[in-house]
Protein backbone atom coordinates (compact mmCIF):
# COMPACT_ATOMS: atom_id res chain seq x y z
CA UNK A 1 0.00 0.00 0.00
CA UNK A 2 1.39 3.26 -0.91
CA UNK A 3 1.16 5.38 2.24
CA UNK A 4 3.05 8.63 0.80
CA UNK A 5 0.00 10.23 1.29
CA UNK A 6 -0.36 9.74 4.73
CA UNK A 7 2.94 10.76 4.99
CA UNK A 8 2.87 13.72 3.47
CA UNK A 9 -0.59 14.57 5.42
CA UNK A 10 1.71 13.69 9.09
CA UNK A 11 4.41 15.87 7.99
CA UNK A 12 2.38 19.00 6.75
CA UNK A 13 0.33 18.60 10.45
CA UNK A 14 3.63 18.34 12.05
CA UNK A 15 4.76 22.20 10.76
CA UNK A 16 1.32 23.52 11.09
CA UNK A 17 0.13 22.28 14.71
CA UNK A 18 1.28 24.61 17.94
CA UNK A 19 1.33 22.99 21.60
CA UNK A 20 -2.10 21.90 22.46
CA UNK A 21 -3.97 22.04 18.95
CA UNK A 22 -6.64 19.49 18.02
CA UNK A 23 -7.34 18.20 14.81
CA UNK A 24 -10.59 17.06 13.19
CA UNK A 25 -9.71 14.13 10.50
CA UNK A 26 -12.65 14.69 8.09
CA UNK A 27 -12.95 10.97 6.44
CA UNK A 28 -11.93 7.89 7.71
CA UNK A 29 -7.85 7.97 8.53
CA UNK A 30 -8.14 7.92 12.25
CA UNK A 31 -4.37 7.29 12.20
CA UNK A 32 -3.53 10.13 11.38
CA UNK A 33 -4.31 11.11 15.21
CA UNK A 34 -1.77 8.17 16.41
CA UNK A 35 0.71 9.06 13.95
CA UNK A 36 0.82 13.22 14.48
CA UNK A 37 -0.28 12.79 18.41
CA UNK A 38 -2.40 15.38 18.07
CA UNK A 39 -6.24 15.46 19.95
CA UNK A 40 -9.41 14.84 18.33
CA UNK A 41 -11.16 17.64 18.11
CA UNK A 42 -14.12 15.54 17.94
CA UNK A 43 -15.91 12.86 20.56
CA UNK A 44 -15.67 10.76 16.84
CA UNK A 45 -12.42 9.35 15.35
CA UNK A 46 -14.03 8.70 11.95
CA UNK A 47 -16.87 10.04 10.10
CA UNK A 48 -18.84 6.49 10.07
CA UNK A 49 -21.16 8.40 13.79
CA UNK A 50 -21.60 11.02 11.48
CA UNK A 51 -22.89 9.74 7.91
CA UNK A 52 -23.98 6.24 8.88
CA UNK A 53 -27.88 6.10 7.87
CA UNK A 54 -29.77 4.66 11.28
CA UNK A 55 -27.19 5.68 13.43
CA UNK A 56 -26.43 9.41 12.37
CA UNK A 57 -29.47 11.57 12.94
CA UNK A 58 -29.94 15.20 12.89
CA UNK A 59 -29.98 15.52 16.71
CA UNK A 60 -26.44 14.09 16.36
CA UNK A 61 -25.32 15.95 14.00
CA UNK A 62 -26.57 19.15 15.36
CA UNK A 63 -24.81 18.04 18.98
CA UNK A 64 -21.00 17.72 16.98
CA UNK A 65 -21.88 21.08 15.52
CA UNK A 66 -22.98 22.88 18.73
CA UNK A 67 -19.80 21.75 19.94
CA UNK A 68 -17.19 22.94 17.30
CA UNK A 69 -19.23 26.03 17.64
CA UNK A 70 -18.12 26.45 21.24
CA UNK A 71 -14.30 24.95 20.38
CA UNK A 72 -13.85 24.58 16.81
CA UNK A 73 -10.73 22.77 16.19
CA UNK A 74 -7.79 23.99 15.58
CA UNK A 75 -6.81 21.94 12.58
CA UNK A 76 -8.82 19.92 10.03
CA UNK A 77 -7.82 18.08 7.43
CA UNK A 78 -9.80 16.55 4.36
CA UNK A 79 -9.42 12.83 3.52
CA UNK A 80 -12.54 12.29 2.60
CA UNK A 81 -10.94 11.18 -0.66
CA UNK A 82 -8.43 7.98 0.19
CA UNK A 83 -7.95 5.38 -2.25
CA UNK A 84 -5.90 3.38 0.86
CA UNK A 85 -9.18 3.36 2.87
CA UNK A 86 -12.44 4.16 3.22
CA UNK A 87 -13.69 7.12 1.44
CA UNK A 88 -16.52 9.54 2.75
CA UNK A 89 -18.64 12.52 1.90
CA UNK A 90 -16.30 15.04 0.78
CA UNK A 91 -15.66 18.25 3.23
CA UNK A 92 -17.08 21.24 0.89
CA UNK A 93 -19.43 19.46 -1.25
CA UNK A 94 -23.46 19.19 -0.62
CA UNK A 95 -23.86 16.24 2.26
CA UNK A 96 -25.87 13.17 1.18
CA UNK A 97 -26.91 12.60 4.63
CA UNK A 98 -28.76 13.96 7.17
CA UNK A 99 -26.39 16.01 8.40
CA UNK A 100 -27.04 18.69 5.53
Amino acid sequence: MDRSGTRRAVEALDRLAAPGDRLFVWGNLATLYLETGLPTASRFNSMYPLTTPGYATPELVADEVTAWEADPPDLIIDVAYNPAADSSPPLLQPWPFEGE
